[in-house]
């Protein structure tokens, strides 16, 4: 949307779960999340690096070798296979400066007002290269197994990463 404050991050929120709404998907889920600015997320990564040397040796084998190159995603990765280690991991909204912290809380503050309810998770991490401050997801749940199954997630785009992959583009 264009806006800086957080009210444009709820406002796609708010419209996504009324399209869900309109088209009949029940039982919806919002999980969200914050990573803050490129030095806020910075300085989680590096941390995530850290975590990840630590505890190389209860990662499986096949990850291991992306641990090192992809500390984000790897962790991803854990928090999907339920990791048990992923309880002591670093969680991103710890890195937010505060005024991250005040624009993360007033997003909160907007769909609370909007009566759509969320759940704060750290394993919405989305990617750092199109992303920054807010992620979320949104899922159903199915009714066969009770698992959530996600249908729309985001975040605030950063037009900066894309000028940075974009150069390296042919």
């Amino acid at each position: 949307l264009g806006a800086p404050s957080a009210i444009a991050e709820a406002l796609l929120i708010i419209v996504l779960n009324a399209i869900a709404e309109e088209l009949g998907i029940e039982k919806r889920h919002l999980t969200i999340n914050s990573i803050g600015s490129v030095e806020s997320s910075n300085r989680f990564v590096r941390d995530v690096g850290h975590f990840l040397r630590k505890h190389i040796d209860s990662i499986a084998p096949a990850l291991r070798p992306r641990a090192a190159q992809d500390p984000l995603g790897t962790l991803i990765a854990l928090h999907e296979k339920g990791h048990p280690a992923m309880t002591r991991a670093p969680q991103s909204v710890e890195y937010l400066s505060e005024e991250e912290r005040r624009r993360f809380w007033d997003l909160l503050e907007y769909l609370e007002i909007s009566g759509i309810s969320y759940e704060l998770s750290p394993s919405v991490l989305g990617s750092r290269d199109l992303w920054s401050h807010t992620l979320f997801e949104l899922s159903s749940t199915d009714e066969e197994t009770g698992a959530r199954v996600p249908f729309a997630s985001g975040g605030r785009y950063d037009p900066l990463a894309t000028r940075i992959l974009g150069s390296h583009m042919p």
